[in-house]
């Protein structure tokens, strides 16, 4: 992400309720992992913010749908009268650049041997 966007990533957050300069979000059954979202972390090298609320392709509907019938005036607004409801984990990176790197470097070896597996003759059975 830092490659394809141009910018240093501060902080990673399944939702981003609070409008957070320079954060990314990220959702899915995967973010329910203590392991993934510490993995993440620690890769990485920067907090991961996962709210309690799993739901946020929903709430991402009632929040569209409030706005556009008037039950808030703006988005400060809606954040402001749901800010008391905002509980979340947030996960740090615990590893040292040495372990990150290496850790980085394992699993970029690992993309490599994945490259090229299909065999000849055989990709129609593996569609």
């Amino acid at each position: 992400m830092r490659k394809d966007s141009g910018h240093e990533l501060k902080e990673l957050n399944v939702h981003s309720r609070k409008l957070r300069l320079l954060t990314w979000q990220v959702d899915g059954g995967l973010s329910q992992s203590q392991e993934m979202m510490q993995i993440q972390a620690d890769t990485l090298n920067i907090s991961i913010h996962r709210p309690e609320m799993s739901e946020i392709t929903a709430l991402g509907a009632a929040i569209a749908a409030g706005l556009a019938k008037g039950v808030w005036k703006d988005v400060v607004e809606m954040d402001k009268a749901l800010e008391d409801h905002h509980k979340e984990d947030v996960f740090n990176g615990r590893l040292d650049e040495k372990q990150r790197k290496k850790r980085w470097d394992l699993w970029e070896w690992g993309v490599q041997k994945s490259f090229g597996w299909v065999k000849e003759g055989l990709q129609d059975l593996q569609e």
